[in-house]
């Protein structure tokens, strides 16, 4: 054995790397934090076994990669899939270090090629391998294509080096083969033919047509399978990708530039790891920006000097184009039009580059005095040490969630995807309180993801109520896969409460939306036995058994869909088997409860409920939120503005409920507040349509004479806002409605009159825009089409008594006097003070001579 490591020191070389590295990634080797998070690729059915390879290569993939066309690498984990399950985290932390260590040994292989010394590639091979970039990239499962594509990266170059000097054709092909296998799995293989060219003509200074003739079918490779990458893209239905201001094609290119500072401080000195490089990064639009011409100077310095090195036969300049070229793929919004524009997981290649000019320097010292290369090989050697120790502090913090996303949290205390995260892990620990101070901490300004997990979290807990308001909160519908995380929760909510056919219809676009979420079809399945449709329910098994057979979500289908079950005797067996295991007997939910879930319509009884659930839950803003806007809809202002006050508090960065604070302000008659809480809200989101719209509704709330000037520059100021609002969506009801009632107000009868038809056209089921167009057709003298209005308002809000009263007065001009004092009378039950209505009680009851 000793013989073995004297007469091949790489083979030592390479043992020590791999017990090294294995030394520093054991005390995270059993961590879960990235390999069976709900985000994890190994949870995606396609990957469950090989023979889903086909659909891996195939478009419909692509909702699954970001929409990159990547497939080989997840090709690899399918196949591997069929015989590891997903959940065995040691393995797949053993296989995602075994490629890093692959890597590693290639980064020495190729050094040595260079290099006279071993010395030189060995450290060149631990700055690799143990930088602390390394553990950000192969802690992470959906990180591996960037390992394996690496590899491939890696074994071109070397057996491109290999036929440069032997010129064995074998080497050339093999060359290719790996080349051809890398444009497969990465798209940064195409920056390796930019490095070739360096190589070929300033390095080795080959002559045009040799340089032509050995790159030539790289370059063919690259054009045709270029196209797959730049025009393959997903079904819109399926996946949306991130939409960037108009004309900012180089938009990434530019913040790329401009983030040279911090990519420099993790590359080389490995700080702000594993902070989320895209939400720290300034975004930059503009080439004239400060950071953009300082950095790219200094780039381009940096890239025209190692230009100069390679020209002087110095291969440490190898280094620098490596490390620039591996970023070329991720320069431009146009190829790689994903929201981390800028990630530290991007670096893993580059780091390739860092390595070779470190042992590129350290080749350099042998030709110092003894003295000077000691000490600057001393200095080099500390750096490797010094990454270690900072990779395996690295380590430790990716034992756990929970921790993981607590130095994310320490290091950027304004990242919205880290506080997320971290709420989450809090969430799965069972301690409320902590998760919702961060899911809904001050930094966060959307509420989707947060009020997705809640509303989940409550869905299992049975709390439908607090569940349905945080499903409500989510805001518009997305497309592609954002659409199922919605319809999941949805059909949850539906299920739990009793509403099948409601959850099979969120099921059903879930389905269109993602296809092969096997999720989905388990409780669809569930659903059609529980409706006795047991053929249909089988043949989704069926497709669910050709995705994914070890899937989990599948294990069960097949638990409960065992074949004898579904065979004629094995249905009357299970028709007639007792109450636990027979198709369990739906009590259809509260018709006002399930109105409040599809339409966020509320009735009086479900506000108070509202009201009372947020009681039990003080410490959700959310919930706070909605029951103040409960509140403001019963007229009960001041204690609407006391729970948005408590939410702004809490979400203190959310333009929605600064906005309802506004409006809750406006109606108690705290002005000055609702136009400091309107102005803040204008800030975070002055594209929200119900920002304008609560805006509207803060300048038309003053009554004044509209003869006054200054009344009537407030109600132009309301009209402006409302229109706005139309225009960022147009099929507002609310904003139609608001901008009739401000209309009226200002004499402009036939405009209102059209804006209140267009809510009524849009949403049937509001009550306002109904009784306010009655109102002006009474006025009018068209009393049969106002009492049909008034009758549409009374169907959606039985409560509203103004529209009984006013619908009596309109019977009553019609000479319907019964139904007249039946709406008096219900006026008055609802409102025994109401004067007006006990009025023309006495009126109508006069009539008959009563």
């Amino acid at each position: 054995m000793l013989k073995i490591f004297k007469d091949h020191p790489g083979t030592l070389v390479g043992v020590l790397l791999g017990v090294g590295l294995l030394g520093t990634f054991w005390v995270s080797l059993s961590s879960s934090t990235f390999i069976a998070h709900e985000s994890s690729i190994l949870r995606l059915p396609l990957l469950s076994w090989g023979r889903n390879v086909p659909t891996i290569f195939s478009r419909d993939f692509l909702m699954f990669s970001d929409g990159q066309f990547r497939p080989l690498s997840y090709a690899l984990i399918a196949v591997v899939r069929t015989f590891v399950g997903a959940d065995n985290v040691l393995f797949w932390h053993l296989w995602l270090l075994a490629f890093h260590t692959l890597n590693t040994i290639l980064v020495f292989v190729l050094v040595r090629h260079f290099s006279e010394h071993v010395w030189s590639a060995g450290l060149s091979a631990v700055i690799f391998g143990f930088h602390p970039l390394s553990a950000v990239v192969v802690h992470n499962i959906n990180y591996f294509h960037y390992v394996f594509g690496l590899t491939l990266y890696l074994a071109t170059f070397y057996c491109y080096l290999s036929y440069v000097r032997t010129s064995r054709k074998r080497t050339y092909v093999g060359a290719m083969v790996w080349f051809v296998l890398g444009v497969f799995a990465s798209k940064v293989m195409f920056a390796l033919p930019f490095i070739l060219v360096a190589y070929e003509v300033l390095y080795r200074r080959s002559g045009l047509r040799t340089t032509l003739a050995r790159l030539l079918p790289f370059a063919a490779v690259s054009l045709l399978v270029f196209p797959l990458y730049w025009f393959y893209k997903p079904h819109p239905l399926q996946y949306k990708y991130i939409e960037f201001p108009a004309g900012s094609g180089w938009y990434s290119f530019l913040s790329v530039v401009g983030a040279t500072g911090w990519y420099a401080k993790g590359l080389l000195l490995g700080w702000e790891l594993p902070a989320v490089l895209h939400e720290v990064v300034e975004q930059i639009f503009r080439f004239f920006h400060w950071k953009v011409l300082v950095w790219g100077m200094v780039d381009l310095g940096i890239l025209l000097g190692g230009g100069w090195v390679l020209w002087r036969k110095r291969w440490a300049g190898l280094g620098i184009f490596l490390l620039f070229g591996a970023l070329l793929p991720f320069a431009s919004t146009s190829w790689n039009g994903v929201e981390e524009y800028v990630s530290w997981t991007y670096l893993y290649v580059p780091l390739v580059g860092w390595a070779f000019l470190v042992g590129g320097i350290a080749d350099g010292l042998w030709a110092f005095r003894r003295k000077v290369r000691v000490g600057a090989a001393a200095m080099l050697c500390l750096i490797g040490v010094y990454y270690g120790v900072q990779q395996v502090r690295l380590h430790l913090v990716f034992r756990s969630a929970l921790g993981y996303w607590s130095r994310v949290v320490e290091l950027d205390p304004n990242s919205e995807v880290a506080t997320l995260e971290l709420g989450k892990a809090y969430l799965e620990r069972g301690e409320r309180e902590e998760a919702l101070r961060f899911l809904f901490s001050p930094v966060r300004t959307g509420l989707r993801a947060p009020c997705l997990a809640m509303s989940r979290t409550y869905g299992e807990e049975g709390d439908l109520l607090a569940a349905a308001i945080h499903l409500g909160m989510v805001g518009e519908k997305e497309d592609g896969l954002l659409l199922q995380e919605y319809e999941m929760a949805s059909s949850q909510i539906f299920y739990a409460a009793g509403a099948p056919d409601h959850a099979e219809a969120a099921l059903g676009r879930n389905l269109i939306a993602n296809p092969y979420n096997v999720a989905a079809m388990e409780r669809l399945a569930e659903i059609w036995l529980l409706k006795g449709y047991f053929k249909a329910a089988r043949r989704l098994l069926d497709r669910a058994l050709e995705l994914g057979p070890s899937h989990p979500a599948v294990a069960r289908m097949r638990a409960r869909l065992r074949p004898e079950g579904l065979k004629p005797e094995g249905l009357a067996a299970y028709r007639n088997a007792p109450a636990s295991e027979a198709p369990q007997v739906v009590h259809p939910p509260d018709p006002n409860w399930l109105r409040y879930v599809l339409e966020g319509v509320s009735d009086l009884r479900l506000r108070e409920e509202i009201v009372r659930t947020s009681e039990r839950h003080r410490a959700d803003p959310v919930v706070q939120m909605e029951a103040g806007v409960s509140l403001l809809k019963d007229g009960r202002f001041p204690q609407a503005l006391s729970k948005l006050r408590v939410a702004t508090e809490m979400l203190s960065s959310s333009a929605y409920a600064w906005a309802m604070r506004c409006w809750a302000a406006s109606e108690a008659g705290a002005y000055r507040e609702a136009e400091e809480a309107g102005r803040r809200a204008q800030e975070l989101d002055p594209q929200s349509p119900t920002v304008q719209n609560v805006l509207g509704i803060l300048y038309s709330t003053l009554r004044g004479d509209p003869r006054d000037p200054a009344y009537r520059r407030r109600l132009e100021r309301a009209i402006a806002h409302y229109q706005r609002a139309l225009q960022l969506n147009p099929r507002d009801a609310a904003a139609h409605s608001n901008l009739g009632d401000v209309l009226k107000r200002a004499g402009r009868i036939e405009e209102a009159m059209e804006h209140f038809r267009q809510a009524v056209r849009i949403q049937p089921s509001l009550a306002e825009p109904h009784y306010n167009l009655a109102n002006l057709l009474s006025a009018q003298g068209k009393l049969e089409e106002a009492i049909e209005h008034y009758r549409q308002a009374l169907r959606a809000r039985k409560d509203f008594v103004e529209a009984h009263n006013n619908l009596g007065v309109a019977l009553l001009k019609v000479g319907r006097i019964e139904e007249a004092i039946e709406h008096f009378r219900r006026a008055l039950l609802l409102k025994p003070d109401s004067v007006r209505a006990r009025d023309n009680l006495k009126m109508a009851l006069s009539m008959r001579r009563r």
